[in-house]
């Protein structure tokens, strides 16, 4: 596609599972390379360079997946680490800026979204507590990678990882959930506990 249609559709990539695919099937296929595609492309959307909007989270979690690919085996996870995948804005949300060609999803997409992922990694099970607004989500987290899913709420977007009692993680977004965005961005941004 080119032109104004190309720029005005999206594809859902699930949070990070979009991400964790890649790796799962390069793995599997025994690829011989992975690209990441792209490193800066931000205005699409596409980037794994540090930015405003994931910092090094996107390459951080590419690690777990890139040692996986080279090694055949997972990574020792040596601290525990949570990461906040989420949105800003529900993908209904009607910005006040309103664009002459707003992005809808495109066909082969799949289903749009409006959640929030706390992506761990931990080195023994936890709970995780998702926090966005006043709704509180609570998983039960194995050892090693895991996925804990919310729905997308209006509100500062927090979680926590406790062990027994004692806390061993934490990560809160840096920007909240808003039901009026002045623009549409459908952009995941991706928080970490570990920066």
């Amino acid at each position: 596609m080119t032109g104004r249609n190309h720029l005005a559709g999206f594809a859902e990539a699930q949070n990070s599972q979009n991400l964790q695919n890649m790796w799962q099937i390069a793995i599997a296929s025994n690829s011989e390379w992975v690209q990441l595609v792209t490193w800066n492309d931000y205005s699409e959307g596409t980037s794994f360079a540090p930015s405003a909007g994931h910092g090094r989270a996107l390459l951080d979690m590419s690690s777990y997946g890139l040692y996986s690919f080279r090694t055949g085996a997972s990574p020792a996870i040596v601290r525990d680490t949570a990461y906040l995948i989420y949105r800003n804005q529900s993908v209904s949300a009607v910005p006040t800026n309103r664009s002459a060609a707003p992005m809808t999803l495109r066909q082969w997409s799949s289903p749009a979204r409006d959640t929030v992922e706390v992506l761990t990694f931990l080195t023994a099970p936890a709970v995780v507590k998702v926090t966005i607004g006043t709704t509180t989500t609570t998983c039960n987290a194995p050892a090693g990678m895991s996925s804990c899913i919310a729905p997308l709420k209006v509100g500062a977007v927090k979680a926590t990882v406790v062990r027994g009692s004692t806390e061993v993680s934490r990560v809160s977004s840096h920007a909240a959930v808003t039901a009026t965005p002045y623009n549409q961005n459908l952009e995941y941004l991706v928080d970490s506990s570990r920066r």
